[in-house]
């Protein structure tokens, strides 16, 4: 079931990121391109099937304890917690999809669709300040690494103001996801021993290094390649490009990480 839950939260994860990364990129860097729209709707359905899956599943793992039908099993679910923030975020879909792309209301039903989100996670289990940390640290994950898709479908030649604006995402993005990272770190992981032997320490252990590997991606990024475009210099565009494929594919494996890390039980206060 481990197994399961880390596809589901991994597909809802990339859903989540292509999805909200391409409205913020529509706000804040450029207009979408065909190939950006179709990804932000492909996002958007991935998401949807992901949340009824979650249902599916959940109900699932609760028939064994339950003496009740399906039916009834379900509604039971969704008058729980968790099944009322269920029906939040599938509402809040509803009104990111339905809203015009890049216009501010939808920003702001992204940015509130992220909250549910971390309120039905680990986070939310710990209380209010875990919560808005965990949503401080999704939401701009979601505009760095959704933003860097959008520009990878971005048609060609990107103009060199999108590829500043652009930039200064990342850079807030990785601003405010170091501290908050390190936060959850510390939440979820009582001890140094617990990083080493437990599972899910190990998990953290591989995230981070990771999130090293894009952090220093995005530094070369950041110093190099669009300091050179900003110059005239053309012919940065193709090594741009390419390490943002590698930023793009090494941000895919650490919402992998983050999934599994929804899935594995926490390591026990000692």
């Amino acid at each position: 079931m481990t197994a399961v839950l880390s596809v589901l939260g991994w597909f809802d994860l990339l859903g989540t990121a292509v999805l909200g990364g391409g409205v913020f990129y529509a706000a804040l860097v450029a207009p979408l391109s065909l190939a950006g729209r179709r990804a932000v709707h492909r996002g958007a359905v991935l998401v949807a099937i992901v949340l009824l899956s979650e249902l599916g599943v959940t109900a699932f793992r609760l028939d064994a304890l339950a003496n009740s039908d399906g039916a009834s099993l379900v509604w039971k679910l969704l008058g729980t917690h968790w099944g009322v923030l269920w029906i939040v975020r599938c509402v809040g879909l509803a009104a990111v999809v339905a809203s015009p792309l890049g216009a501010h209301a939808q920003v702001v039903f992204v940015g509130l669709w992220l909250l549910a989100r971390s309120l039905q996670g680990h986070a939310g289990a710990h209380g209010t300040l875990p919560t808005v940390i965990d949503w401080v640290h999704l939401s701009p994950a979601c505009a760095w690494l959704g933003g860097l898709l959008q520009f990878l479908l971005s048609r060609s030649p990107i103009a060199a103001i999108s590829v500043e604006r652009l930039r200064r995402i990342a850079t807030l993005s990785v601003a405010a996801l170091v501290p908050s990272g390190v936060y959850g770190v510390f939440l979820h992981v009582p001890t140094l021993a617990d990083l080493v032997h437990t599972a899910y320490g190990r998990v953290v252990l591989a995230k981070l290094v990771v999130a090293t590997g894009l952090v220093a991606l995005g530094a070369r990024n950041h110093f190099i390649y669009v300091p050179a475009l900003q110059r005239g210099h053309m012919t940065a565009v193709g090594p741009l490009r390419n390490t943002v494929r590698l930023e793009v594919a090494g941000g895919a494996l650490v919402l992998l990480l983050s999934a599994l890390l929804g899935a594995l039980p926490m390591p026990a206060p000692r």
